[in-house]
């Protein structure tokens, strides 16, 4: 009789154990890009759960969103989908030249996501990144000020700039990923003219976003990875 309790406790809380049914409210996870430029139309892809049955996109400002598909989006590899997202909608999202701040939400069938902020920039404050640029010979020259925006394609993938800087000087360089969502791993490195090392940071306070700062620079190639 003992061992028929046992089993039927056990039976019990293998049922306990169970996950639960899976929520069907959408949620943005991150937007890429998550920086955009007003006064143009732009190819925006919004990442998360149950967008693929996006009905609607709102914007917190005036502008536009369009949907121009919506699906299944492969999760990163050893990644958390419930973290990342399985699902994406893509965009067309205009912006007048005068936006603001913009937030947009995700419409579905079951409910609507919280309220998703976009980074806007100033026109002249970014450039798109260059490709090829993987190696030094192929470095793309940077502006103190400007902010670089680009895409990692690939594990190992690395992405070089150069600078030109003065004695004196002190320049911070920072990646932009994890604190918008985004599954980067990212590994900052400061060369000389030279090709030598001058500093390097992988992981800063709890994120895996790097950031760099160093005084006294001088014409130097800044390597991201």
């Amino acid at each position: 009789m003992s061992r028929v309790v046992v089993l039927a406790l056990a039976l019990l809380l293998g049922q306990d154990k169970k996950d639960p049914p899976k929520s069907p409210l959408p949620k943005i996870a991150f937007a890429q890009p998550f920086l955009v430029v007003p006064g143009k139309t732009v190819k925006l892809t919004l990442r998360g759960l149950n967008l693929d049955q996006a009905s609607e996109v709102k914007l917190s400002g005036s502008g536009t969103a369009v949907i121009k598909s919506k699906g299944k989006a492969e999760v990163p590899k050893e990644q958390d989908a419930a973290v990342y997202g399985d699902t994406k909608v893509d965009l067309e999202l205009t912006l007048p030249a005068d936006a603001g701040k913009v937030s947009v939400q995700v419409v579905n069938p079951a409910g609507t996501t919280a309220a998703y902020a976009l980074e806007v920039a100033a026109a002249g404050e970014v450039v798109a990144e260059k490709e090829p640029n993987g190696g030094f010979a192929q470095a793309q020259p940077l502006e103190a000020g400007k902010g670089i925006q680009g895409a990692v394609s690939q594990a190992n993938d690395v992405d070089c700039f150069r600078i030109d800087g003065k004695k004196g000087e002190t320049w911070v360089f920072e990646v932009v990923a994890q604190q918008r969502g985004v599954p980067l791993d990212a590994l900052l490195t400061l060369h000389d003219a030279g090709g030598r090392i001058v500093a390097s940071t992988d992981d800063v306070s709890g994120s895996r976003d790097p950031r760099l700062q160093v005084a006294g620079a001088c014409r130097a190639s800044s390597s991201l990875r």
